[in-house]
């Protein structure tokens, strides 16, 4: 539950010292993943079949690919990749709760990265709920649909001055599509499943020459901010739902009125994407800011790291010492702007 949880988190940080997890991430850099797919990222294709986001023509991609992802999508896998974009470095990973590794069924976190041109960039991770059979199929649709979608926005729009409005219509668009489609697939004669068999959160960034937005619906966190200034930041909270451990999702009827996207100015040279399996031990007590015994000596060394920093974090996450908060999928995206920074 939250407080228990809360109360972990801050049990686990008396434990290490920034010493000791600049050590874990020296150490898991050499380490061996037991599954799953880590490396050097490339600007992300995309996948035949995937539908645009209009709707209904393109329902019938949409839908056969919504069915081969329930195909993939049946064993535990770690997910993690390295990205140079311009003057951002970016890493992310997916990693399976401790849970999945014994039931062997998969992570239901999945993120996608889309590096553009003068250092603009989409990413979007989606999380599956657990309580939702098909969950982890629309968290990964959603992310290679939504990310491909407005990288193509991104791409006409990065080096024009940024319009709050015109970023709104694109991500309703954009998302109102990606669910149209999966509801008609959930429904289809074949699937015969309800919309909240396919629940999941949805969370993403758009950087853009002028600065920046995230896009929200749920839980987990987005962060932006200066790196020599974890205070000075553009916060994307988590929303939580009407009880504890609950929360809203891209397939609910009312999803608008969940759908948040906040603006961040172009000095913000750090920024943080992470589901809710991350947020006890990277946010603070109240999910206001980052947690800075942690994001300090992580951002540190995913910035001098020059190999298998995507390794070191992923196993840094499967550490037993994060097991004793929470269980749960995690996936946790981290971008620096590097080149010609100054602190």
């Amino acid at each position: 539950m939250w407080f228990n949880r809360v109360s972990e988190k801050y049990r686990f940080f008396r434990i290490p010292s920034i010493h000791g997890i600049f050590q874990s991430l020296r150490h898991a850099r050499f380490s061996t993943s037991k599954s799953g797919s880590c490396g050097n990222g490339r600007v992300s294709e995309t996948p035949s079949g995937f539908s645009s986001g209009s709707e209904p023509e393109d329902f019938g991609t949409g839908h056969s690919q919504l069915q081969k992802s329930s195909d993939v999508n049946s064993s535990v896998s770690i997910k993690c990749r390295t990205w140079k974009c311009g003057a951002w470095k970016i890493v992310g990973t997916s990693v399976p709760g401790f849970s999945r590794e014994v039931s062997g069924k998969n992570t239901q976190d999945t993120f996608e990265i889309y590096p553009g041109a003068d250092s603009t960039f989409v990413a979007v991770l989606s999380d599956g709920a657990g309580s939702s059979s098909h969950g982890g199929i629309c968290a990964s649709y959603t992310t290679t649909t939504v990310g491909r979608d407005l990288s193509r926005w991104a791409s006409e729009h990065h080096a024009k001055e940024f319009d709050i409005s015109k970023a709104s219509e694109a991500i309703r668009g954009i998302v109102g599509g990606v669910r149209a489609v999966i509801i008609r697939h959930a429904k289809s004669e074949k699937v015969n499943k309800a919309p909240r068999d396919f629940h999941a959160t949805l969370l993403g960034v758009c950087v853009l020459a002028s600065g920046g937005f995230f896009f929200h619906i749920g839980d987990g966190a987005g962060v932006a901010c200066r790196s020599g200034n974890y205070r000075d930041r553009t916060l994307s909270p988590p929303e939580n739902g009407e009880f504890i451990e609950t929360t809203y999702f891209l397939t609910e009827e009312n999803w608008e009125e969940h759908l948040r996207i906040t603006q961040f100015p172009k000095d913000h040279d750090l920024i943080v994407l992470m589901s809710d399996g991350c947020t006890p031990f990277a946010m603070d007590q109240r999910d206001e800011y980052l947690h800075e015994p942690f994001i300090h000596p992580v951002s540190a060394f995913l910035t001098d790291c020059d190999d298998n920093c995507q390794q070191a974090l992923s196993n840094l996450l499967r550490e037993d010492r994060i097991r004793a908060i929470t269980g749960d999928d995690k996936t946790f995206i981290w971008a620096r702007m590097i080149d010609g920074h100054t602190s």
